[in-house]
């Protein structure tokens, strides 16, 4: 479980480690401003929302505590407003939506209504619990980011080399590692090839 103190420790390492107090946690030449900064990015939202309700915890979740059936657009800004703070947003604003988030999944709480997979009716799930974080959030980042990358291929192929070649997503990958990685209070970032997969 991610408590408040585990979050403020790692949020002081994102600190120590980001582009500046105006430039935020990676910075304007960094590659995941150059990604983010494109609207193909929402081409990816809903492969990475499938994988995300994979998890039998986040489905469970989402159903219990979200507003998305009531208020799909409503749910779909809130997300990415708070998704762009943090990437663009000032170092102090990128540091406070993540608490705000980290409070808001506090809240997300409950037991399972019936089995799946591993996890037994009536056995409990948290939003907050380091597995469910390590499912979530590099599986929602990775699917955003492999669209954007396809349609940049597709769409817009003589600006194919500035953001598709292999050196420029792994900088991509490697730029959102550690802050998602300590984020979620992993004691070291992935090392395999896939970014965040949290299978390997």
């Amino acid at each position: 479980m991610v408590s408040d103190h585990d979050l403020e420790v790692e949020l002081r390492f994102v600190r120590a480690h980001a582009a500046g107090s105006l430039a935020g946690v990676f910075g304007p030449d960094s590659v995941t401003w150059r990604v983010n900064r494109e609207a193909a990015i929402f081409l990816g939202a809903g492969r990475a929302l499938l994988l995300q309700l994979a998890h039998p915890w986040v489905a469970t979740a989402v159903a219990e505590h979200s507003q998305i059936f009531a208020d799909p657009i409503g749910r779909f800004r809130r997300t990415f407003k708070l998704m762009f703070t943090m990437v663009f947003g000032t170092l102090d604003q990128a540091l406070g939506a993540a608490r705000s988030l980290h409070r808001r999944h506090a809240a997300i709480t409950g037991v399972m209504p019936m089995a799946a997979g591993p996890f037994a009716t009536g056995s409990r799930y948290w939003a907050n619990e380091t597995s469910a974080l390590r499912w979530s959030m590099p599986h929602s980042s990775r699917q955003r980011r492999s669209h954007t990358v396809l349609s940049f291929r597709r769409f817009r192929p003589k600006t194919k080399r500035i953001i598709t070649p292999k050196a420029a997503r792994s900088r991509g990958c490697s730029g959102f590692r550690k802050p998602a990685c300590h984020r979620v209070g992993r004691v070291s970032p992935p090392t395999t090839r896939r970014c965040g997969d949290p299978t390997r």
